[in-house]
């Protein structure tokens, strides 16, 4: 179980050159990410930058200490927003 505390995670500041070790160890220290952090991961795995192994560490530690809301959030539509978009309001009748 996660414990609460403060770290140096919790004063990143996302502006300053930020690494992937970076969110995955705020999230295994039980603090939430912000928005920035979540689409750094995101788009960092979508461009090949982050490697499999770093998201799977970072996935472990969301199992293991959860999100709140506005993390998962973040996180839907960072991956919503991460590929190509495709709008179908002219359609008629089911897709």
């Amino acid at each position: 179980i996660c414990k609460r505390r403060m770290t140096l995670y919790a004063i990143l500041d996302v502006r300053t050159k930020m690494r992937p070790v970076d969110p995955i160890a705020k999230k295994r220290d039980g603090l939430a990410l912000s928005t920035d952090e979540i689409q750094f991961l995101v788009d960092g795995f979508t461009r090949g930058d982050i490697p499999d192994y770093q998201v799977s560490a970072w996935l472990m530690a969301v199992y293991l200490c959860g999100m709140r809301s506005d993390e998962t959030v973040a996180l839907t539509l960072a991956i919503a927003q991460s590929g190509n978009i495709r709008l179908f309001g002219n359609c008629r009748g089911e897709l």
